[in-house]
């Protein structure tokens, strides 16, 4: 009697730990050496899938197959082979001065057009609200530079926009230094300024006369 009491107990046992793997290999928390194409993680039905260190969720893909990270996601690079949409949060390039994270932040490419713009309806765009900012986050024009110093009451800084092109070549162009090229902005006491730093013409156009000749003063 006690036999066939055993016997029935190790047959459901086995059979809950059949139940219990039945839908895949056994993942291992030091890693797995036989997993094949077919072996995943994740639910097969329609459910998200959910990531959580400390009893608190960090990652999440949906159902529908979006990728959500409650915090920082960190990565040596991010590839896309299609838009990538900023939600109602921003896109921040940050450099945090005290750790030196974010120190050498850059958008990089030899074949990149950014565009402002918002659809208004099919075919149509207008820019009304679109505000660029440098320097600041409440930019107040289309195209806004700000300075700011690092500490409060330091002196306020010159704000220079430059224009520079190749300096080899015929004819010979600015170079891209620091001395080189065309500024526009303003000193540091607020006065505008047209610095010429090249050894060379500043030419004024008005439009075309009679003859289509354009106007042009020198100094």
């Amino acid at each position: 009697m006690k036999s066939s009491k055993f016997l029935v107990i190790a047959i459901i046992f086995i059979a809950s730990v059949q139940q219990l793997f039945s839908q895949g290999i056994n993942w291992k928390l030091n890693g797995n050496n036989n997993v094949t194409d077919n072996n995943f993680i994740g639910p097969k039905n329609y459910q998200d899938f959910v990531i959580k260190t400390d009893n608190k969720e960090r990652f999440r893909i949906t159902k529908d197959g979006e990728i959500i990270s409650k915090g920082y996601f960190l990565s040596d690079s991010i590839r896309t082979s299609g838009p990538l949409y900023i939600g109602d949060s921003s896109l921040a390039f940050h450099n945090d001065i005290w750790t030196g994270i974010g120190s050498t932040d850059r958008i990089s490419s030899n074949n990149i057009a950014i565009n402002f713009m918002r659809r208004q309806f099919s075919g149509h765009f207008y820019t009304s609200n679109i505000r660029i900012g440098i320097g600041l986050q409440t930019p107040r024009h289309m195209l806004h530079l700000h300075h700011s110093p690092l500490l409060f009451n330091k002196p306020a800084h010159p704000v220079y926009m430059a224009f520079t092109n190749l300096s080899g070549g015929t004819p010979q162009g600015t170079g891209n230094l620091a001395t080189d090229g065309f500024l526009v902005g303003i000193a540091a006491n607020g006065n505008a300024q047209l610095i010429q730093q090249e050894n060379k013409d500043m030419l004024f156009y008005t439009p075309p006369t009679g003859d289509g000749t354009p106007s042009c003063a020198h100094l």
